[in-house]
């Protein structure tokens, strides 16, 4: 995992995300591609520390919040430090006309993973099937 950018929703940078939405993918990188895994989550994630924020909105802002901001506390550094995944909703973003404020709010029907662990990453680039790239005009 070593391509990198920075302020993203779950991560600095050092993560690999993954969608089940292809539109949403191609919206977000300029070299888009379509990345088929052969994994069985119960046989090939078992003994990965996963984080599921579907069910917890206020932990999802909290955490989307303090990436893009760029000020992770030191309460999201530790909470997030023992999981290799992270899944949850895409983020939105729109500005508070009366402060300037950036607010972020989970995208409806949106899904994204997010790989924090090289060990994590290495299932997905065993279980890895097939590649299929997009031009983008």
């Amino acid at each position: 995992m070593c391509r990198r950018r920075q302020n993203r929703d779950f991560s600095y940078g050092s993560g690999f995300y993954l969608t089940d939405n292809r539109e949403e993918a191609k919206n977000t990188t300029a070299k888009p591609a379509l990345l088929v895994f052969q994994l069985n989550r119960q046989e090939h994630l078992t003994d990965s520390e996963k984080l599921n924020l579907f069910n917890d909105e206020r932990r999802w802002c909290e955490i989307v919040t303090s990436f893009w901001s760029g000020v992770k506390t030191a309460r999201t550094r530790k909470s997030l430090a023992a999981y290799d995944l992270i899944e949850g909703s895409v983020s939105t973003m729109k500005t508070n006309e009366s402060t300037g404020e950036l607010v972020f709010s989970p995208k409806p029907l949106s899904y994204q993973m997010c790989l924090i662990s090289d060990s994590c990453a290495d299932i997905f680039r065993r279980t890895l099937h097939s590649i299929l790239f997009f031009d983008i005009c």
